[in-house]
């Protein structure tokens, strides 16, 4: 009380006597104290400034009682500031309530990006200071006094970007003794004991903490100290996305994490790991189980929890994060596990990368034959599961690379392993067992073991989805686009329901297949561009098949412009993948694309790059290097040219038909019409064309034909041939109107917003979703949103989920790309 009247006596000299009189030990109590204190300073004229900095230093409960009583009846007059590290304990929530309290709280005393920059230009005075600043930024997080504390190294430091990086990973000099001396120092042995002991988590709560503390730790006890370090300031930072979990401040955690290697042996830190380790194996948290074994030094059961985990996650489709799990895995534990092997193998097909499955597989499989080994055994399920797995990989592989009838027995093969019971693992059999029916001339066998399978699995989701994507994929062989278009409506239905990534793109990549050949363009653009921007969920193949549908329907709508930018962000696509066959495929789609927009030049120097394909694979895509091939010397017009396309399609309807593929026989059937007019051969070239007329009109193709615009002519005369024989088909008449309106880019009909997410199924977004969905494509932070539109950060959390439920997308990017595509954004 006395440093506080000598304090308001240094600006008024003659006020605060009676305060100053007051002596000790017969000190009054705290209201007589108050209301002396209270008159003394309603006869100031003047506005007072109070300050009471270090307020956590005062652990007296009469001065926080006589604090009270001031503030409760403060004069006008009295203006008063606490700086503290910690809550006080008076009635802050009523004053809150009642409006009488400003709050600047850690988060607004943290330096920002920019400030931190203007701090350290002044400090340091060079060039370097935005990329220190960025840095630093991340490291302290815009805790002031580490900033001041490290622009004193830095000025020392004779490399600056050393120093940063330096203290990415531990606290220099400076700021460790400050941690020290003014953190860690101050607190009981037991709060010191707890905070080094859970340094080893980056995310934490008070049950992990009682696990990983051990030594029957309360769970109570925990909470309790876990909410007093909070309300110390102890730099542990709440997470709002889960609540009642923290982690410690960036360099504070490392400071503790030097600590316990110096304070705690390496077998109790082991232990610590062991115990967090287990507690996230018992919440189905693998990636931070696997983190803390290997932490322990156990690869070998970090190895056992991905295997343990690999059947559910190859069910639930989840391979992105398979792929996550494996990758933290030492090699030599992938190596050596048939189950690792296979997951790897699930992984690489799913990037579109067949080249390393054979010896990966045949690795495996030696794995499963050697004598003695727990994975031998021909009688345990586990081992059989494998066995079958690795079966249908095989299948797959095969079907792929052109071996139909083998990737039908390895199909069988895997059917025959399977314990029962395993219905979605027989359903991947089933996929390739229908893929390979169909490719060797057996559709209705295909059919109708998938229809019986449907029949029996109508309960599992799961089961269905796979079963409907092969059903899918038999139908698109054979050229029958509506019911491409109605299973794979139900497939959409089904993999949103049980959240099957790879399904749904799967099912978005075929109907915008299925509606760029009926010309509905702006439903095919909007089902590609889904894919397009969940690329990092979907099957690589889709996402290369979306990319290329893309650009196609853009170039239909005449955004020339557009469909080269597609291309190219395939090519960058492809080329990050490593994949000289896709990188193959890409370069050709580069030479279709321009044959379409009459660089005929180009064209050759693109389909030189995409170079032969060795084996005959199965043309579910929209590019087929050899195709693009016969298009382009059509392309140069001149007679060797012509002569040499026309030879090659000869060889590939021999193909195409041999595979039984409906789809890619009608499109070699326009080409050669094509050809026979180049040629001169007018009457074949017009019973060609009516033959793959004949073939797609039943599924209503369209831009097979409606892509080769040097093909009109050819059409007109067809027409004129059959008005000439009075020849009378008023549905083949309409359908030859059909695709000579589709060549002209014009004739691309405007769908509204509203009609197209009518057609999709997709939910309207309210007003205020589509606030934030503007917002997102500024690319402000939630906490930015929820600064804008003057509500919680946790409000925009919730409207961001629903906006990317409604459009089907997982992320920010994904959702402002699909709404560009339906029109709720401009592009």
């Amino acid at each position: 009380m006395h440093s506080l009247t000598a304090a308001l006596q240094t600006v008024f000299p003659d006020a605060f006597q009676e305060t100053a009189s007051l002596k000790a030990p017969q000190f009054p109590p705290p209201d007589r104290v108050a209301t002396l204190l209270i008159n003394n300073l309603a006869d100031v004229s003047e506005d007072v400034v109070l300050v009471l900095d270090d307020y956590h230093l005062i652990h007296n409960s009469e001065i926080h009682t006589l604090l009270d009583l001031l503030i409760r009846h403060m004069p006008p007059e009295l203006h008063l500031a606490l700086a503290t590290r910690s809550d006080p304990p008076l009635p802050l929530a009523k004053w809150r309530a009642q409006g009488h309290l400003n709050e600047l709280r850690s988060a607004d005393l943290r330096f920002t990006l920019a400030e931190t920059e203007a701090f350290l230009t002044r400090a340091l005075g060079n060039e370097q200071a935005h990329m220190t600043a960025v840095a630093l930024e991340e490291r302290t997080e815009g805790w002031i006094a580490v900033l001041r504390l490290a622009a004193l190294s830095l000025r020392s430091a004779s490399e600056q970007a050393a120093f940063v990086e330096r203290l990415r990973s531990y606290p220099d000099r400076y700021v460790s003794s400050y941690l020290l001396e003014e953190i860690l120092a101050q607190q009981a042995p037991a709060i010191q004991d707890f905070l080094l002991r859970t340094s080893i988590l980056e995310q934490f709560c008070a049950e992990l903490c009682a696990a990983v503390i051990g030594r029957d730790a309360l769970h109570d006890n925990v909470r309790a100290s876990l909410d007093w370090l909070e309300r110390m300031n102890m730099f542990i930072v709440p997470l709002d996305a889960r609540q009642g979990w923290y982690r410690f401040h960036h360099l504070f955690k490392r400071l503790l994490e030097q600590h316990l290697q110096t304070h705690i042996s390496k077998e109790d830190i082991a232990t610590l790991h062991q115990r967090a380790c287990a507690w996230y194996a018992a919440q189905g948290l693998i990636k931070e189980a696997i983190e803390h074994a290997l932490a322990a030094g156990d690869a070998t059961y970090a190895a056992q929890l991905v295997e343990a985990q690999f059947l559910q996650a190859f069910e639930q489709e989840q391979w992105v994060q398979l792929e996550r799990w494996l990758r933290l895995l030492p090699e030599e534990q992938i190596q050596g596990g048939p189950g690792l092997l296979v997951a790897r193998v699930w992984i690489l097909q799913a990037h579109g990368q067949l080249k390393d499955l054979p010896r990966l597989l045949t690795s495996a499989e030696q794995i499963l034959g050697t004598v003695g080994s727990a994975a031998s055994d021909l009688d345990d399920p586990q081992s059989r599961i494998l066995r079958a797995l690795i079966a249908i990989l095989w299948s797959q592989f095969q079907y792929y690379t052109g071996q139909a009838q083998a990737s039908l027995e390895s199909a069988q093969s895997a059917l025959r392993w399977l314990p029962p019971g395993e219905v979605y693992i027989a359903s991947q059999a089933l996929l390739f067992l229908a893929l390979s029916n169909q490719a060797t001339g057996h559709e209705d066998v295909a059919l109708f073991e998938l229809n019986k399978a449907l029949r029996e699995q109508s309960a599992h989701l799961n089961d269905t989805a796979r079963l409907l994507f092969a059903q899918a994929l038999v139908y698109l062989a054979a050229g029958k686009l509506q019911q491409v278009e109605q299973t794979s409506r139900h497939l959409l239905r089904l993999a949103q329901e049980a959240d099957l990534a790879l399904s749904l793109y799967w099912a978005h990549w075929l109907l915008g297949f299925v509606y760029y050949e009926w010309n509905d363009l702006v439903a095919a653009i909007y089902h590609f561009s889904v894919v397009v921007a969940n690329q990092h969920h979907a099957h690589f193949w889709a996402v290369q098949r979306a990319m290329c549908g893309l650009a196609l329907a853009y170039q239909a709508q005449g955004l020339g412009t557009q469909a080269k930018g597609t291309a190219g962000a395939l090519l960058e696509l492809v080329q990050g993948q490593h994949n000289m066959r896709e990188l193959m495929t890409a370069y050709a789609f580069c030479g279709q694309l321009a044959l379409m927009q009459d660089e005929v030049e180009k064209a050759p120097q693109w389909v030189e790059m995409a170079g032969i394909q060795e084996v005959p694979i199965p043309m579910m895509s929209f590019e087929d290097p050899p195709i693009t091939k016969a298009w382009m010397l059509l392309a140069k017009g001149d007679e060797p040219s012509v002569d040499q396309g026309q030879e090659l399609l000869d060889e590939l309807l021999q193909l195409v038909e041999s595979m039984h593929d409906t789809h890619k026989t009608i499109q070699v059937l326009a080409l050669q019409a094509l050809a026979y007019d180049l040629q001169g051969r007018l009457a074949e070239a017009l019973d060609v064309l009516e033959h793959a007329l004949a073939l797609a009109r039943p599924g209503g193709f369209v831009r097979t034909f409606a892509d080769l615009p040097p093909l009109a002519k050819v059409l007109g005369e067809l027409r004129k041939r059959r008005k000439a024989h009075q020849e009378i088909d008023k549905k083949l008449d309409a359908y030859l109107q059909r695709i000579l309106a589709a060549m002209n880019p014009i004739a691309a009909q405007a769908v509204s917003t509203e009609e197209l997410m009518w057609q999709e199924g997709l939910e309207p977004l309210t007003e205020r979703e589509l606030q934030i969905l503007r917002l997102l494509e500024k690319d402000l932070t939630n906490k930015e949103i929820a600064r804008e539109l003057v509500v919680t950060t946790g409000t925009v959390k919730v409207h961001t989920n629903n906006v990317y439920r409604k459009l089907s997308v997982n992320n920010r990017r994904a959702a402002v790309t699909v709404s560009k595509t339906l029109g709720l954004l401009l592009s």
